[in-house]
């Protein structure tokens, strides 16, 4: 994969968008040391201090590819094996709260921001139909305590738990490495597994907002092979929600703890 690097951009995202539009060829990686307008899903602010790693990597794949549909979470697992990798880490320490947020010990080490553009004209089987931007932003050796107040979650830095130091340029490189277009599109069964192996929250209740701007609560009891998040209402119907539905899960009380097993709990 090759990578792009800058000192200073609003976004990786942003400059990915200028390189393809000015006739970079694709795939490439960007990556920078600072972003000045980093930004994550609905378009809230991510916090872009030197020391993180702030990467988008684009590719060209066919808009009528139906893996399209978990390569959020394609994403989000590869990153969270890898990190885990270079920090050390036992298997799933790394959990992926849905629908795109890596966590350790509740708090969270990075966050993942896909977007896609659709080529008028093209055939559902063009394999230049549409270009993929895969954002990846990973507090590297960032001190939490530099972040701004009143984050939505709390966080945490690769650095504070890694055995040895962690270099941003380095991971930049591994992570784009990584995040190649035959690792992400892989069977969604296998995306889905995985993720099930390290769904935070599984099994306790939640807020959430709707599209709406309606809040209910929900218990978690897993996600479905489509990608979607299932929430189980006080009356025990299980309902399959996609990412554009709701937003901003976040956990108001236990429930009955659900196994992990594959499989266990979760909505075919």
């Amino acid at each position: 994969m090759r990578l792009i690097t800058r000192d200073t951009v609003n976004s990786t995202m942003d400059e990915a968008r200028q390189l393809v539009a000015s006739g970079e060829a694709v795939p490439f990686a960007v990556s920078a040391a600072v972003q000045t307008g980093g930004r994550g899903r609905h378009g809230r602010q991510w916090a872009s201090p030197k020391g993180g790693v702030w990467l988008t990597v684009v590719h060209h794949l066919p808009h009528g590819d139906r893996r399209v549909g978990t390569l959020p979470l394609a994403v989000g697992l590869a990153v969270a094996r890898r990190i885990e990798r270079i920090c050390r880490l036992p298997e799933r320490t790394v959990q992926l709260k849905w629908p795109n947020d890596l966590l350790v010990s509740g708090s969270k080490c990075a966050g993942v921001l896909c977007e896609r553009e659709i080529h008028p004209n093209a055939d559902a089987d063009d394999p230049m139909g549409s270009t993929v931007y895969v954002g990846v932003g990973i507090n590297a050796s960032i001190d939490p305590d530099r972040l701004p107040s009143g984050l939505r979650y709390p966080a945490t830095s690769l650095s504070s738990m890694a055995s040895d130091p962690v270099d941003p340029t380095a991971l930049a490189a591994e992570i784009a490495h990584t995040l190649s277009l035959e690792s992400l599109l892989i069977d969604a069964t296998e995306v889905i597994d995985g993720v099930r192996e390290r769904l935070a929250m599984l099994g306790e209740r939640v807020c959430f907002e709707r599209s709406s701007g309606t809040q209910e609560e929900a218990k978690l009891i897993g996600i479905d092979l489509n990608g979607a998040v299932v929430l189980e209402d006080d009356l025990g119907e299980q309902v399959s929600h996609h990412a554009g539905e709701i937003r901003g899960l976040r956990v108001v009380g236990p429930a009955r703890p659900i196994p992990r097993e594959r499989g266990s709990g979760d909505v075919e």
